[in-house]
């Protein structure tokens, strides 16, 4: 296993130190606030009762298990378990099973910091998120939705991307609305999908992780680099449809303040999952975001050709989804 000194690196807006080597983080010389080492292993605590939550995968197992106790504890069955304290700045991990270094890796990055970012008081979107004519926006969708190739395109064609999978928001001072706060640099894409959004010479050299996915655009500079900070203008929406034959088209709804606060809950990180008054001040502060950031949903055919459609529409919709107007966006039609 791939274990050295613990290395400061940056994650969104907190400082991590970890034994465990994570290339697709930026090191900073700065204090961190939270650390992860690798342990040989970790037994399973005892939950509190009734505080335990499973994630199913299509098929019917279990794809991933979040208990708490005295802390947290996070498991891929077979695959990696993580303990997490109670106050989030201590984090353990350690293989099961037929797990990988990679698979760590990931997880770390993909499942266990959003949450403990959420548990420590932030409002953490799974979102992708893009810099428009007027600020950021967030793009929300069921996995497979296309949030990675959608951001993947916008990278293509020269889009600043702040984020592929985590974002966190920031309420601002004057209370007018958030600020979004860039995730890992990088889309994370299966080779085939990346191959055809750049070329196959430009993905032919990168190394695949244990997902079968591989990383771009982290090293492009301007383009994919760490993303300062932003305010978030907007939000998109996107449902995947069958109905929508069309791969061109594209059907557009501006969602109402109820619609979009219960895009943001499903769309949203969380640790603490019984806690009541935790979830009301995290309810209370996710309606906040949800009156004041114009939500879009697009449906569209689920089709890879229709991503360059849709990355033109936001584009377009970005000029009037920037605040609530009076005269609100024409409900239900075809791009």
């Amino acid at each position: 296993m791939s274990v050295s000194t613990p290395t400061v690196h940056r994650f969104c807006d907190a400082r991590l130190a970890s034994d465990l080597e994570l290339p697709e983080l930026p090191p900073i010389a700065a204090p961190a606030d939270i650390s992860f080492h690798v342990a040989p292993v970790l037994p399973a605590r005892r939950p509190t009762d009734g505080a335990c939550q499973d994630w199913r995968a299509p098929d019917g197992g279990v794809s991933l298990s979040l208990c708490k106790s005295d802390g947290y504890d996070l498991v891929i069955p077979g695959i990696v378990r993580f303990a997490i304290g109670a106050d989030g700045r201590d984090i353990a991990g350690c293989l099961e099973g037929r797990g990988q270094v990679d698979d760590m890796r990931h997880a770390l990055v993909t499942q266990v910091l959003p949450r403990v970012l959420s548990l420590r008081g932030r409002l953490v979107l799974h979102a992708s998120a893009v810099i428009g004519p007027h600020g950021a926006i967030a793009i929300l969708g069921s996995g497979g939705a296309g949030k990675s190739t959608l951001a993947a395109a916008f990278l293509q064609a020269g889009h600043e991307v702040m984020t592929d999978d985590c974002l966190v928001l920031q309420p601002t001072e004057d209370a007018d609305g958030c600020v979004a706060i860039a995730g890992p640099p990088g889309v994370r894409l299966h080779r085939d999908t990346a191959a055809q959004i750049f070329s196959p010479l430009a993905v032919r050299e990168t190394a695949e992780d244990s997902g079968g996915k591989i990383r771009v655009g982290a090293d492009a500079g301007a383009a994919g680099g760490p993303r300062d900070p932003a305010r978030l203008v907007g939000a998109v929406l996107l449902e995947p449809s069958d109905v929508v034959r069309d791969g061109r088209a594209i059907e557009v709804d501006l969602l109402t303040p109820a619609e979009a606060l219960m895009a943001f809950v499903e769309h949203s990180f969380q640790l603490e999952l019984w806690d009541r008054a935790v979830l009301a001040a995290r309810l209370q502060a996710l309606a906040v975001v949800a009156d004041l950031t114009p939500v879009v949903r697009l449906r569209f055919g689920h089709d890879l050709r229709a991503i360059p459609a849709l990355r033109d529409r936001i584009l377009n919709l970005s000029t009037r989804i920037v605040r609530p107007t009076s005269a609100p966006a024409p409900r239900h039609h075809h791009a």
